[in-house]
């Protein structure tokens, strides 16, 4: 935790770190806020919250500033797990929760080896430093300490998300490349069905746009095909997701795909890629099913099952099949630049 003793040397903001309870397996490092127009907006966003481990803020080769947060990953996951799940669903849930977040966190460490940081707060993984420890929260990461996800004896990033709305998604349905690592494409496990999230908050939602307010959005991120005629769901993946739709105007038609549309229109908008598209007197109705991406765990889904008495290693077999629970090593590399680190700073 950095308290008000702030130091300034060779250009950088360093802030005091206490001595960890016990030796960290690995450190992760976090930007809290990138690209800050000033020195003084990012110390002050960064005073707004308790956090572990040493931060420093960084003056980046386009004139702005960003704060990266350095600390174990075990310290990191559990100022993650109350914020990506409710603290007061079942420790079990929780638990999924931390080994994927574990995984997830790991994965992008030791892919981002030659990069200034990690991971984003509040992007890559909701984080907000030590304000939302529980006991709950602490057994969670405790109780699963070190554990992360293989999949082929590959450490795989087990992405999450909040409601699948009865089927989960494949990566590639998501996102066209494939994720490398190593130079190599990491395999993922399949898409599963789950009938756990029926019935759960956002399991099913609308999103009624109408033509103006919706060319007026497409306006403001450059569209140039005029006035908003229609919208046509041009496929669907495997899951039942679309997969392209097409956005036709007065002036010409533009293609994207769901996730693209999402980042345009508003992730609490279009909750998912998991919808019916209607034309209306008055514009665009879009019925759906699920919030977020859908691949990976279902969190709603994992809360159920917990509450139904399934383990947390019963629940990520069902959410990542033919996957493994294993005890996290480090790669090679991964190993060394961790080592560089406690060198560096003893």
């Amino acid at each position: 935790m950095f308290g008000l003793g702030v130091i300034l040397a060779s250009g950088v903001f360093a802030a005091d770190p206490a001595p960890p309870a016990s030796e960290p397996i690995a450190t992760v490092r976090v930007a809290l806020i990138r690209d800050a127009d000033s020195m003084e907006r990012t110390i002050q966003s960064v005073f707004d919250s308790k956090y572990e481990g040493n931060i420093r803020v960084v003056r980046t080769a386009n004139g702005k500033f960003t704060a990266i947060n350095t600390l174990g990953v075990e310290d990191y996951l559990k100022g993650v797990i109350g914020r990506e799940m409710s603290p007061t669903c079942p420790v079990e849930a929780l638990k999924a929760q931390a080994v994927a977040a574990r995984s997830h966190a790991l994965f992008s460490a030791e892919d981002s080896l030659d990069a200034p940081y990690d991971l984003v707060a509040n992007i890559s993984q909701a984080y907000r430093g030590i304000d939302q420890r529980t006991r709950r929260i602490r057994d969670a990461a405790d109780g699963t300490r070190n554990e992360v996800i293989t999949f082929k004896d590959m450490l795989v990033p087990t992405f999450f998300h909040a409601s699948c709305g009865g089927h989960t998604a494949s990566i590639q349905e998501v996102w066209s490349q494939a994720l490398q690592k190593d130079a190599r494409a990491s395999a993922m496990p399949p898409s599963v069905y789950c009938s756990a999230c029926a019935a759960t908050a956002h399991f099913q939602w609308a999103a009624d746009l109408t033509h103006c307010s919706f060319t007026q959005k497409m306006k403001s991120w450059g569209s140039k095909i005029g006035e908003l005629v229609r919208v046509e769901v041009m496929g669907r993946s495997a899951s039942g997701r679309v997969s392209q739709v097409r956005l036709i105007g007065t002036r010409g038609d533009e293609l994207m795909t769901p996730e693209k549309l999402r980042s345009l229109i508003g992730y609490n908008v279009l909750k998912s890629g998991f919808f019916e598209v209607e034309k209306t007197s008055s514009g665009i109705l879009f019925k759906g099913e699920g919030w977020g991406h859908g691949v990976g765990l279902c969190q709603f889904g994992a809360q159920r099952m917990a509450e139904r008495g399934a383990t947390y290693k019963e629940i990520l077999a069902h959410y990542f099949p033919g996957s493994k629970i294993v005890s996290y090593k480090p790669s090679e590399g991964f190993a060394a630049l961790q080592k560089s680190k406690s060198a560096a700073v003893n």
